[in-house]
């Protein structure tokens, strides 16, 4: 829905299409009336055709979602400054005084995240999603109330979103759409790059290797003749063997990532071949760029 809106927008003002300019105020209607009702008063990854929270994929279980809903939070705000229209305010601070009460506990805390990633509509029940099994014939998802052993999989910064939230709703209407592209105001929308700062993507060689610890004169220097940066690949996957066994291997301890030799998902090893992650490059690219307007702006 985000892309969505936001693709429109850009035909809206590049295009000079005004003729998409009612789908564009009923998808950004529609992402307002999508928060849920008290007391779980935040945003699901999916919905039913009613708008009630929906089961996903196996392992997302029909549940209200903490980033979600701040990310929910911050488009309210881009809407406000689209349209003027303060409902896109209405129960902003609703959502984030849930937050706080949905954080997950400091033990629970790892590397910054500090949210778990489903509660349950209408009680605030943390959701834990656990997996049992080696395989897609043997294995399967399954969700419970057991957050033993849970670590927060979300980092949201509370502070900065309310007062991100305090400041734009201090805006009169008519300053708030000062620049607004549904109003034909304000610079344009059509970026000069497509990808300006790093991305987390699916590529876990990027989450593996931390490209954005390496200061960017050392990335120049490890840029090769041939126009990329060799890299040691530690993700890899099993290739495809057909339908795995009925019953896990014995002595099977499930990993995390992966399964038996029978799953084909990606996981990552303790060393790996010399070769182009795709999801480095992209990353790499995107901080050069970063810095040659850096460098251009000052």
């Amino acid at each position: 829905m985000d892309e969505n809106i936001d693709f429109l927008l850009l035909v809206l003002q590049q295009w000079r299409r005004p003729d998409v300019e009612p789908a564009i105020r009923r998808a950004m209607a529609c992402y307002r009336d999508l928060q849920q009702p008290a007391p779980t008063p935040g945003w699901a990854l999916q919905y039913t055709p009613d708008f009630k929270p929906a089961w996903g994929r196996t392992y997302e279980p029909a549940a209200v979602s903490p980033h979600v809903t701040a990310v929910a939070v911050e488009r309210m705000l881009d809407f406000y400054r689209l349209t003027g229209d303060r409902s896109f305010l209405a129960r902003l601070d609703e959502a984030l005084d849930w937050l706080v009460q949905v954080e997950a506990p400091a033990t629970a805390h790892h590397e910054g995240r500090n949210h778990f990633r489903f509660v349950e509509p209408g009680t605030n029940r943390f959701i834990a999603v656990h997996r049992r099994g080696s395989n897609a014939q043997n294995g399967e998802y399954y969700v419970d109330y057991d957050m033993t052993g849970q670590r927060g999989e979300k980092h949201i910064d509370l502070p900065r979103l309310r007062r991100r939230v305090e400041l734009v709703a201090a805006l009169a209407p008519e300053e708030a759409v000062r620049q607004s592209a549904l109003m034909g105001r304000g610079p344009s929308l059509l970026p000069d790059y497509v990808i300006t700062r790093p991305q987390g993507g699916s590529d876990l060689n990027v989450t593996v290797s931390r490209p954005e610890m390496t200061p960017v004169t050392l990335m120049i220097e490890r840029l090769n003749a041939e126009g990329y940066w060799p890299m040691e690949l530690r993700t890899t996957s099993h290739p495809y063997r057909g339908d795995g066994p009925a019953e896990p291997p014995p002595g099977f301890v499930d990993r995390g990532q992966v399964g038996d030799a029978w799953d084909t998902s990606p996981f990552t090893e303790a060393s790996g071949p010399m070769g182009i992650s795709t999801g480095a490059y992209i990353n790499n690219m995107a901080r050069l760029i970063a810095q040659v307007r850096e460098a251009k702006s000052t």
